[in-house]
């Protein structure tokens, strides 16, 4: 019959599987074994050149981050955030008309090339990294990077998007670098999302560092009613070993912790 594959007929490819296996005991203390993790960081040359060429500063690279998150869509009840239509930067991407379109066709293209790491010449440039809990996570995160003011925290952008995929990159006030990592970009100009804000690692409150994660992101304006999802997303997927603190944009405590860290 056309379009059914013959019994003796063989499909060719390559299926590349990982798989990862810890003893456990039958003791109630013992927590379930953390999901080991794939974090793809991606550098583009064109994005930092961008950068440089708007904010100025040296020449770097502009990394993003991708990682797959488990249980997004049990732990958020398939919700999603549309984009805020009272958020005049976000008419501009997702309105109607012709200027419209063109701005999300131009996003789409900055979104591939700091994101498209399938292409030959993006394996040169995109770094694998296996990571396994939160303290894994945040090891491979840089501290700071080349145009981060001396002294200051990194403030990182992301998005978690539908097919469960969580974006980010490090995001400051300068134009250039404020641009490149916006959340329409981290979602390629989709129109809902999961969950979207900023994060950064506090280190000076307290006597160990922990992940403060928000929802500020006026693109999406991210209900705080959605905060205890995202704060149990992040617990199932890494766990509890680094404390993590879910704050509401409009929170007192999170302006305070920005400045207690210097954040950029």
């Amino acid at each position: 019959t056309a379009g059914l594959v013959r019994k003796r007929e063989r499909v060719g490819g390559l299926l590349e599987v990982s798989l990862w296996w810890e003893r456990r005991t039958n003791s109630q203390d013992d927590p379930f074994p953390l999901p080991r993790h794939r974090l793809v960081e991606n550098k583009s040359h064109g994005g930092g050149l961008m950068r440089q060429l708007v904010d100025g500063g040296k020449i770097d690279s502009l990394r993003t981050w991708q990682i797959n998150l488990w249980g997004v869509r049990e732990f958020f009840g398939g919700r999603y955030c549309g984009w805020n239509r009272d958020y005049h930067a976000a008419q501009q991407i997702y309105g109607d008309g012709t200027s419209c379109a063109v701005i999300r066709r131009g996003i789409q293209a900055q979104h591939r090339m700091l994101y498209d790491h399938e292409e030959n010449y993006a394996k040169i440039t995109a770094t694998i990294h296996h990571v396994q809990g939160l303290k894994q996570l945040l090891d491979a995160l840089p501290d700071r990077d080349k145009n981060t003011s001396e002294g200051k925290a990194t403030r990182f952008t992301y998005v978690i998007c539908k097919h469960s995929v969580m974006n980010f990159s490090v995001t400051a006030a300068m134009t250039g670098r404020d641009f490149l990592s916006k959340h329409a970009l981290h979602a390629n100009a989709a129109e809902d999302v999961v969950y979207s804000g900023e994060f950064f690692v506090d280190q000076k409150s307290g006597g160990t560092r922990r992940l403060v994660i928000d929802n500020n992101s006026g693109t999406f304006g991210p209900p705080k009613e959605y905060l205890p999802c995202l704060r149990s997303l992040l617990e199932f997927n890494f766990g509890t070993e680094v404390p993590i603190l879910v704050l509401d944009r409009s929170d007192p405590l999170l302006k305070e912790l920005c400045q207690a860290n210097h954040v950029e």
